[in-house]
């Protein structure tokens, strides 16, 4: 690229920042060159200080939040007479609160800011873990064509390309779809959310999954149910070993 096209493309891009500029995706705050903000994200450093704790001490199993002192081996209160397909979960924090709040915010298609916010502090605060899964692709937890014509994104896209980038692996979009549109897990009781989505999706015949570690990106996991039913499907496609991503772990309901 020539010195002359690098120095007007430097110059759209200031002139375009002055004129509209960017804004912290949290609280709105103008980000301009005299204001301290993380560049990747787009966030003043007063609301990433402010951001919600990730959980301390989790379930390996649940990714529920535990005491410092509880062996997860073979779960834990909440999970332990569950059977799950995936071999463990890890979550940045509880479904509460400002938490709880990102995530709903993230599934607004001007929100995706916030949705690569909190997946880079997901990042951020589970690299080593994440890393040490070593996994091969990534998947995302499907959404039904109706809804994602109606949303116009889907969330755990756009986390899968976060977590993507930092892992350095593939994120294979076609990995699960979900052929049948059901009633959302959320307004179920937890007996019933099994059944809910039995046969609602299908698993790629690729060649992208066979024998492949695989990480499962979903926004929030309460049951486990919806995680359950993909990565079982995966393992049936052939994946060696499937571990679940989610930025928030809900309790109860």
């Amino acid at each position: 690229m020539s010195k002359l096209l690098q120095t007007a493309r430097r110059s759209s891009s200031a002139l375009c920042e002055f004129i509209f500029p960017a804004q912290c995706c949290l609280c709105g705050t103008s980000l301009a060159s005299d204001t301290e903000f993380n560049e990747i994200v787009l966030c003043c450093l007063t609301c990433l200080e402010n951001f919600p704790d990730a959980i301390e001490h989790s379930c390996s199993r649940c990714g529920a939040e535990v005491g410092a002192y509880v062996d997860t081996s073979k779960g834990c209160n909440y999970c332990k007479s569950d059977s799950f397909s995936f071999a463990s979960v890890i979550a940045y924090g509880t479904y509460e609160s400002e938490l709880k709040q990102f995530c709903q915010l993230s599934k607004r298609p001007e929100h995706q800011d916030v949705t690569w916010l909190v997946g880079e502090r997901l990042w951020q605060s589970r690299r080593d873990m994440l890393s040490q899964l070593q996994v091969d692709c990534l998947v995302t937890v499907p959404m039904h064509w109706t809804n994602r014509l109606v949303r116009r994104i889907h969330p755990n896209e756009t986390l899968a390309k976060c977590l993507s980038k930092r892992l350095n692996v593939p994120y294979f979009r076609r990995g699960l779809v979900q052929r049948i549109r059901t009633k959302h897990q959320s307004s179920l009781r937890p007996s019933l959310r099994r059944k809910n989505i039995r046969d609602a999706y299908r698993a790629s015949a690729s060649s992208k999954l066979r024998a492949k570690n695989i990480l499962l990106v979903d926004d929030i996991l309460t049951t486990g149910a919806t995680a359950h039913a993909c990565a079982r499907l995966l393992l049936a496609a052939g994946c060696a070993v499937v571990h679940v991503a989610v930025v928030a772990r809900g309790i109860g309901r």
